[in-house]
């Protein structure tokens, strides 16, 4: 047997050619490791097929282009003494399309299965960042200082630590920004006013975010919240929509905003 055996050897890894053809296929692939390689490769889907029966069947147009393979296979002209093949070739057709079907509903689960594992990663990430910001709230040395706003409805609070750059700014009915817009924090003490996060807040008006400073936040003086262009800015703006003083016994500095 010079050519390759290719339509045959799903019906002789099924069984299903007769004892003379069996032996002719069996002794090439013996000595073709390509053969010997697609063989395996029939062995190894059909060995899933149990396992794919109780599986939901692959989408409408991946049956359609295997069955149409299939088909312009079959249709070909056949040398006579393989005419007897025909039905078990229909068979090793039918469970390599099976196989198939199954192959391409494991891929779409293991995407299913990555993008979950991805999601809990995600939410197990935020579970860790909200229980270190309650634990930095309910901390001894955390004290508090509350931002006014224009706004009789909307209340901030700032908890900070002596000594500590890192800061968490709880806020509850406050509007969210417009749309390419963004709330922007800062600190000052004199001569120097420093952007820190920009936020939005849910639609329900709250937010907890963690700020973090370039220095203590102890040795601000004040600190307050203006309305930016979207991505933040590098001076505040004068839509200020909360202010505040950091020190018990605040001195007086001069938030400059700039003009819009």
């Amino acid at each position: 047997m010079n050519a390759h055996p290719t339509d045959s050897l799903p019906a002789f890894v099924l069984g299903a050619l007769d004892p003379a053809e069996a032996l002719q296929v069996g002794m090439h692939v013996a000595a073709c490791p390509e053969c010997r390689a697609e063989a395996d490769s029939f062995r190894e889907a059909i060995a899933v097929l149990p396992h794919a029966a109780p599986l939901q069947p692959p989408p409408p147009h991946v049956k359609q282009q295997l069955f149409a393979r299939v088909a312009a296979s079959q249709a070909a002209p056949r040398p006579a003494a393989r005419a007897r093949a025909r039905w078990p070739m229909a068979v090793a057709s039918g469970s390599l399309i099976l196989a198939l079907g199954f192959g391409y509903m494991m891929a779409e689960m293991r995407g299913q299965l990555q993008q979950t594992q991805r999601l809990v990663a995600e939410l197990q990430g935020k579970l860790d960042a909200d229980e270190q910001i309650d634990l930095f709230i309910t901390a001894p040395q955390t004290v508090s200082r509350t931002l006014a706003s224009p706004s009789r409805a909307a209340s901030a609070v700032m908890y900070m630590q002596p000594q500590s750059t890192h800061a968490v700014l709880v806020i509850h009915n406050m509007p969210p920004v417009g749309s390419g817009k963004v709330y922007q924090f800062w600190l000052a003490k004199p001569g120097v006013q420093v952007p820190a996060s920009t936020f939005d807040v849910d639609p329900a008006g709250t937010v907890k975010i963690e700020i973090v400073a370039p220095a203590p936040i102890n040795e601000y003086d004040q600190v307050m919240v203006t309305i930016e262009q979207s991505g933040g800015s590098a001076k505040p703006s004068d839509q200020v929509v909360l202010s505040g003083q950091v020190a018990s016994r605040p001195r007086v500095v001069a938030l400059r905003p700039r003009a819009v």
